[in-house]
């Protein structure tokens, strides 16, 4: 459907189209015909140029995204400022914006926070792109904690921990996505009604210690497969 769309866009532009729909990383480091970056990341540490091409320097970042195409479990230990929460959203930005039905739920501890994430690593690096690229995988803007890719009917929906594990035990999702996993308190109910429901179950955190979400997720790391 989407190189239907993109058949006017010319030989050069529909090849890349075709590239990007079909590999991840072809998309994430892609240059538009001018050699402009498509993807970038918000540095909000940078005010005088808060979007920075995406790091395909890298190496960890492009095992990473190898992993987000081939495991269906992956559970992350990181650091902050280590670009792997961008990543994971842009890889599941996209998946959405180039296959049909993705259909995906982001917990964090807070809504306003999952809602944060939505905006600062997948709306606002899509406001950057080039207009012909926002228009053929256009996203809705609204409602601000879902984000709706019209051209083919996948979605993201940030939700907080409370209100995850009834949406995971309410739908099958395509991915459930769990940010800062090891301060979510329902870390484990989100575990238990995600595992029957999801394709792809994706769990992360930075460190932290005395909380249940804690405890299993440093178990888990522990636990071989």
């Amino acid at each position: 459907h989407l190189v239907d769309l993109a058949v006017g866009l010319g030989v050069q532009r529909l090849a890349l189209v075709e590239k990007w729909r079909s590999d991840p990383w072809a998309w994430l480091t892609g240059k538009d015909v001018d050699g402009s970056p498509i993807v970038g990341t918000k540095d909000e540490a940078d005010p005088k140029a808060p979007l920075k091409p995406f790091p395909a320097h890298l190496r960890y970042i492009r095992e990473l995204v190898k992993r987000l195409q081939s495991e269906a479990r992956l559970q992350i230990d990181k650091a902050r400022q280590m670009i792997v929460s961008t990543t994971v959203l842009l890889f599941d930005d996209w998946d959405s914006r180039f296959h049909i039905a993705v259909n995906t739920v982001l917990s964090k501890s807070k809504e306003e926070d999952a809602v944060a994430l939505l905006r600062d690593k997948v709306r606002f690096p899509h406001s950057q792109m080039p207009e012909w690229v926002r228009k053929l995988c256009p996203m809705n803007p609204r409602p601000e904690k879902r984000i709706d890719y019209p051209a083919t009917s996948s979605s993201t929906l940030a939700v907080a921990q409370n209100a995850a594990v009834g949406e995971f035990r309410g739908r099958t999702v395509r991915r459930g996505i769990i940010d800062e996993a090891a301060f979510q308190d329902s870390f484990e109910d989100m575990l238990t009604a995600l595992m029957p429901m999801a394709s792809q179950i994706i769990t992360m955190s930075s460190p932290n210690l005395g909380s249940p979400g804690a405890a299993l997720f440093y178990s888990l790391l522990e636990r071989p497969e």
